[in-house]
């Protein structure tokens, strides 16, 4: 059975960021203004942490100023920490930047990890076997509540009736995760299936023998399934600073981001080890849609 690393696009706990509106004021974490605060969740995994340290040493020489490391239990402690200043830097899934620049308007995006093949984008597609009577079925089979591209994408666009295919009835029959999915789909299971694919933005569509992630995991599992929806494109993640950050030193980190493969690699094995495809620059208006979808949702989710 393989596993599967999913897209760092997880919401599990997004709720508790509420806390955010009991900051104290004025800026937490400038103690020490010389030194330059990077976080990054970890989990509590002290070997991950040492093993950023040439990642932490890369922003070093590039901002010419002592970087420390902060790092985060998990994304509701990363996102806390930026929104409220107590860090400069977060690296951030596309999602949890959506939720920390919806709480504080104070995020600035720098740069987003790309595929060996320069991808810089996800997609929630829809996968249904060519005998399936769209139009009759009422059960489209989805991740755990908390994945953003195999449920919380899906649910938003049944709200707003964008999956013109399946009925208007049709719900989400949640998964425990995507080993389990996968389970369904090569046991037999007839009903529609999404799953999630790196894409291009520049491209219209994603083709089905361009699929790559957990959609072409299923396709190759069941070859008769064909893309029947797919969303519009979401960017991978956002390595992010807070607006405090002088421009000048966001251009240095931009810069040092879109260098790191070349420059240092031993930094980019850690901070990118599957993708593979270098930095790109980002901006601010390339993560809205994250947030409309976060918005669709509903408030049990």
């Amino acid at each position: 059975m393989p596993k599967f690393k999913l897209s760092s696009c997880k919401l599990a706990g997004m709720f508790l960021a509420i806390a955010l509106l009991l900051w104290p004021k004025g800026n937490a974490g400038a103690q020490n203004t010389d030194v330059f605060r990077v976080g990054w969740i970890t989990g509590g995994d002290s070997l991950l942490a040492a093993r950023l340290e040439p990642f932490v040493a890369h922003l070093q020489k590039s901002l010419d100023r002592p970087v420390e490391l902060f790092a985060a239990r998990d994304g509701t402690v990363l996102i806390d920490a930026i929104a409220s200043d107590q860090i400069d830097y977060a690296a951030l899934s596309g999602t949890a930047y959506a939720i920390g620049q919806s709480l504080c308007n104070c995020l600035v995006p720098l740069a987003s990890p790309s595929t060996r093949d320069r991808q810089t984008h996800l997609r929630s597609v829809l996968l249904a076997k060519p005998e399936t009577d769209l139009s009759e079925t009422t059960t489209l089979l989805a991740g755990q509540s908390a994945d953003f591209l195999t449920n919380q994408v899906p649910n938003a666009a049944l709200k707003n009736a964008e999956i013109k295919a399946v009925a208007t009835e049709a719900v989400l029959e949640a998964s425990p995760s995507l080993e389990a999915v996968f389970d369904i789909v090569s046991a037999g299971g007839d009903h529609p299936v999404f799953a999630w694919t790196y894409a291009q933005a520049e491209l219209e569509i994603v083709e089905k023998d361009e699929l790559s992630g957990f959609a072409a995991v299923l396709v190759n599992e069941v070859p008769t399934l064909e893309i029947v929806w797919q969303s519009q494109p979401f960017r991978i993640a956002a390595h992010s600073v807070h607006r405090s950050v002088p421009d000048i030193d966001r251009q240095k980190l931009t810069q040092a981001l879109v260098e790191i493969r070349e420059e240092a690699p031993l930094a980019f094995d850690v901070i990118s080890p599957t993708l593979g495809g270098g930095f790109v620059p980002a901006a601010i208006g390339e993560y809205a849609n994250y947030l409309s979808v976060i918005n669709a949702l509903p408030a049990d989710q």
